[in-house]
């Protein structure tokens, strides 16, 4: 069975509730027009959190996100 989880959103909760300001920003980007991959960190006021790679923009921010929470020691990571 395939189970999403949102980090994206749970992190943002998180920033909404400690007041803090998350970005996004593409490291790099390279493969095929068709084919691509992104690597992306997540930055929390003004720190680079994580960096999360995948094969769209939202899958390298959701890997990200997850670092982050990893970090951050957000209680969702229960995998």
């Amino acid at each position: 069975r395939i189970f999403f989880f949102d980090y994206k959103s749970v992190i943002k909760e998180y920033a909404d509730a400690n007041e803090l300001e998350i970005t996004y920003s593409i490291l790099k980007e390279y493969g095929v027009p068709h084919d691509k991959t992104f690597i992306i960190a997540i930055i929390i006021d003004g720190v680079e959190f994580g960096v999360g790679q995948g094969k769209n923009k939202k899958e390298a921010e959701q890997a990200a996100a997850k670092v982050a929470l990893a970090k951050l020691n957000v209680g969702v990571l229960n995998e």
